[in-house]
């Protein structure tokens, strides 16, 4: 999976640049092929090995996310060079022109100079905010089989439990965030820009459509996981338990995906470190309630404070957007 890194973060960086100019047509197109790649890759090795008479492993399948990163890096790296002829032409210019090595130390010490370093120190916050959350998903996923087992589960029944929340119940709930979880991507750089020019209408209009939106939507999706659920549990998954656990964690939609999309509207401000401070608050209470109430009352008491959590983490969003930055957005703009 390593060799996917490098053009993972080569892609990820085109990507942002599109993004930050409002155009989302070339990323989408390469999210599509990098899925396209992976299946038909994967696929692809499926066909080699079974005429040699080899068994697929699960490195193979991971060989399949190397193809699809390295096909959507060409992908995107086409369309650039294709589209944007002012690169194209000065990309030329630079190879064939003589190579002079004290000009390209001055132009790279004034790049990190001037690109670098506000842009290290706008995605420091951003990073730390990921690699946090990371490691305390990574927490709560090593401490709720343990604490199960203390609850009264065997290993078996307490991984299983778990495995059919995270890996069943989770993944539906989280299948219509992929609609706010893009729309977060394309707000952040929108709301930038309307502060950056100082248009305090549009950050509000903009605010208060995304808050509508999320509510509107998770409102529409908590509906739907709740009367769906039993034929989910069914027919989806062939265990009513999944179903079960859809119903319950269906309420975490409105405030789950209305949270998204804020977070991305106060990154949008430049404030990362106040999206870390709330998102690390509801992963406190989560692990507390790990730690001290899953081994009493079991599964349900991690269900309640995943709940807790995201209403925590929304109503703080809330108050952050109507209190300290009340100011920001709220002054009317001068022509």
């Amino acid at each position: 999976m390593s060799f996917s890194l490098v053009p993972a973060c080569i892609h990820s960086c085109f990507n942002g640049y599109y993004y930050g100019r409002k155009k989302s047509t070339l990323p989408s197109v390469c999210q599509i092929t990098e899925q396209l790649a992976r299946v038909f890759g994967t696929l692809l090795i499926y066909q080699v090995l079974s005429s040699q008479g080899f068994p697929l492993e699960p490195i193979h399948a991971v060989w399949g996310l190397v193809i699809s990163e390295v096909a959507g890096l060409l992908v995107i790296l086409t369309g650039y060079l294709g589209s944007e002829h002012n690169f194209s032409n000065s990309f030329v210019d630079s190879v064939t022109q003589p190579y002079d090595i004290t000009s390209f130390s001055h132009n790279i010490g004034r790049s990190l100079g001037s690109t670098l370093s506000p842009l290290l120190t706008m995605a420091f916050p951003l990073t730390l905010n990921h690699v946090l959350m990371t490691l305390s998903h990574s927490i709560e996923h090593l401490l709720i089989p343990q604490k199960l087992m203390e609850f009264g589960y065997t290993s078996d029944e307490a991984l299983g439990h778990f495995g059919i929340l995270s890996g069943m119940a989770m993944s539906v709930i989280f299948f219509p965030a992929v609609i706010t979880n893009s729309l977060s991507v394309l707000l952040l750089p929108r709301i930038a820009e309307a502060k950056a020019s100082g248009d305090s209408n549009q950050v509000i209009d903009t605010t208060k459509g995304a808050l509508c939106c999320g509510l509107a939507m998770g409102s529409l999706c908590t509906f739907i996981f709740l009367f769906s659920s039993e034929w989910i549990g069914k027919y989806l998954f062939n265990d009513p338990l999944a179903g079960f656990y859809v119903q319950i964690l269906s309420i975490l939609c409105p405030f789950m995906y209305t949270s998204h999309l804020l977070s991305s509207i106060i990154n949008g401000l430049g404030h990362a470190e106040v999206t870390l401070a709330c998102n690390l608050s509801g992963c406190a209470i989560r692990i507390s309630a790990i730690w001290v109430s899953v081994p009493i009352y079991g599964m349900y008491a991690y269900i309640i404070a995943m709940i807790l959590s995201h209403v925590v983490t929304l109503i703080e969003l809330i108050v952050i957007l109507l209190l300290k930055y009340k100011g920001t957005i709220s002054k009317p703009n001068v022509a």
